[in-house]
């Protein structure tokens, strides 16, 4: 069920769903997560924009606790929820998803300057 949802949220952000053809000024995002200290083996990283504002969303797979969002495909200047889903070792569940650890939502501002951000988080602050 995840996996459809991020793939939904995929196929949203390159089609523009809610962007209404702006043109944006995309930055390419790169970065690092880690978990208590433990980098983050993988995830994902979603940046959705705040209510009310008009910002290019975007995605990236984190592997091996970097993140690199695709050529001109990271987000525009403006201010984002990001939202990271953190996935664990272990088999693939019967709805294809693997088993998930938690997910992690952070407001945050990115400047037409940021191309890099690294995010700490405790596995306390992972919600299932």
């Amino acid at each position: 069920m995840l996996i459809r949802i991020l793939l939904l949220f995929m196929v949203c952000t390159v089609s523009g769903c809610g962007g209404g053809g702006e043109n944006f000024s995309r930055i390419d995002v790169s970065g690092e997560v880690s978990i208590s200290g433990v980098p983050l083996k993988a995830g994902k990283i979603m940046f959705t924009g705040v209510e009310g504002t008009t910002v290019a969303n975007s995605m990236a797979l984190v592997a091996d606790r970097k993140f690199k969002t695709a050529p001109n495909m990271g987000p525009s200047a403006g201010k984002y929820n990001v939202v990271i889903v953190a996935f664990g070792d272990g088999p693939v569940g019967e709805d294809g998803d693997p088993p998930l650890l938690g997910s992690y939502r952070e407001e945050k501002t990115i400047s037409a300057d940021q191309a890099s951000m690294s995010f700490s988080i405790e596995k306390g602050d992972l919600v299932q």
